[in-house]
């Protein structure tokens, strides 16, 4: 990120705040999609977070770095989407189909690319289905690498409950995954 853009955002500049919205938005969009597993919820969540960027841009201090900040941004409206969902006692958990991903120009035969398609459609099968605060410390951690430490800080939990959390999200990430290969799959188990 470029410090006089982001200087510029801050000051009020729309054509700054429209570049870094298009060097991170597609970033935003997939954490959330991640998070949320709704394409729909996702694009809703990474309006808001630009919204919310937007608004708030000149309180920024850099004390973090910016990528930092907008995750947390992130998360928080995700969970708040999570959150609003629970109240309306609607679950729509889906995956959007990559194309891009599913036909690599390797050297991979359909075989090979059929069967990384199936695993990585259970394993996407298995994220929705878990309970959405485990979802999101999983995708966070295993996903996009975070330390425990950026989790607990992006989330705003203990760096202990941090860990619990993970520790939890695996454990039933592993059940769940034990279960589908099983063929004992259970809906919401």
């Amino acid at each position: 990120m470029d410090p006089e853009v982001l200087k510029r955002a801050q000051k009020g500049d729309e054509e700054a705040f429209a570049q870094i919205v298009s060097e991170h938005q597609n970033l935003v969009y997939t954490v959330a999609l991640r998070i949320l597993a709704n394409p729909d919820d996702a694009l809703d969540a990474a309006q808001d977070v630009f919204f919310r960027v937007w608004k708030s841009l000149s309180k920024f201090q850099g004390r973090s770095e910016f990528t930092t900040w907008l995750y947390r941004i992130t998360a928080n409206i995700c969970l708040d989407y999570i959150k609003k969902r629970k109240r309306e006692r609607r679950v729509s958990l889906s995956w959007p189909d990559e194309q891009e991903e599913r036909f690599p120009e390797t050297d991979v035969t359909i075989d090979e690319e059929m069967d990384r398609i199936e695993v990585k459609d259970r394993l996407e099968e298995i994220l929705e289905k878990m309970n959405p605060i485990y979802r999101s410390v999983l995708v966070l951690r295993d996903i996009y690498g975070f330390s425990y430490e950026e989790i607990s800080h992006l989330l705003k939990i203990s760096l202990q409950a941090t860990k619990i959390r993970i520790y939890r999200a695996r454990l039933d990430f592993k059940s769940r995954f034990r279960q589908l290969e099983s063929g004992t799959d259970k809906e919401g188990a």
